[in-house]
């Protein structure tokens, strides 16, 4: 994972389809997720690894997934990568207020 001033960032996958975008976390399992406009995807995609990543707070995320080298990624033809940032201190408040 990279770690930059209480960020976490890791490589999304981004499938386009007819009837969609699918989006899922190479490094991070169970984590998927898709929406209708790269917008939207992107969006989801960000709630999505919050949710996951909520698991690695006791941890202080010492044991949080590592992130890939994006160039070690194969893609196919109907697929592209973004990175998606999160803010450690902003989601230990988010898991607080939710309880």
């Amino acid at each position: 994972t990279l770690f930059r001033s209480k960020k976490i960032i890791y490589p999304a996958v981004f499938s386009y389809d007819d009837d969609g975008i699918c989006v899922y976390f190479p490094d991070v399992d169970g984590c998927y997720s898709q929406g209708e406009s790269t917008e939207e995807a992107l969006y989801m995609a960000k709630d999505a690894l919050e949710l996951v990543l909520g698991d690695y707070i006791p941890s202080l995320f010492k044991d949080a997934p590592k992130s890939s080298e994006i160039r070690s990624l194969n893609l196919d033809k109907n697929q592209c990568i973004a990175l998606i940032e999160v803010d450690i201190e902003q989601l230990i408040k988010k898991f607080e207020q939710n309880g």
